[in-house]
């Protein structure tokens, strides 16, 4: 090259294609319904998809969010203790109960022993009353017939 040659340069240009987001539709030449994309269906479909399962999951969380509150362990353990208070008190309450049941039948078997021992005693006196009112009976019919004149 000379020095009397200029260079002639081609300035370059850059064209920019613009690529779609989503790929075209391969099926549209094919397709009788032209504008449906399956897979634009199918995307949005799987966005759908992942949507709900994402708003279960918040659900669920929030759910378990307000009943952390409601541990079962915790009423458990007052339950447990509530029951535990309760029989120590109904094993004292029983044995106090005992105690005096116990004085109440001795009392009891010592009226029991005392009535049948007054029974026995008016049995008796009955009995020698009821001897002496014979000895009496006897002795008073024995002089009226001494006094009627009967001999025997």
């Amino acid at each position: 090259m000379s020095n009397t040659e200029t260079k002639t340069e081609k300035p370059k240009t850059e064209t920019k294609t613009a690529k779609p987001e989503t790929a075209a539709n391969p099926f549209a030449a094919f397709s009788p319904f032209g504008a449906f994309d399956p897979m634009a269906a199918w995307n949005a479909s799987q966005q759908m998809f992942r949507d709900a399962i994402a708003q279960a999951h918040n659900h669920a969380t929030t759910m378990a969010d307000k009943y952390a509150a409601l541990d079962p362990m915790g009423y458990w353990a007052s339950f447990r203790e509530a029951m535990g208070t309760a029989q120590v008190r109904s094993t004292e309450m029983a044995g106090k109960l005992d105690a005096q049941y116990a004085e109440l039948e001795q009392q009891l078997v010592e009226r029991a022993h005392l009535a049948v021992a007054t029974w026995a005693q008016l049995a008796n006196d009955s009995i020698n009353y009821a001897a002496k009112l014979s000895v009496e009976a006897r002795k008073l019919g024995a002089e009226t017939a001494k006094k009627m004149g009967a001999t025997a």
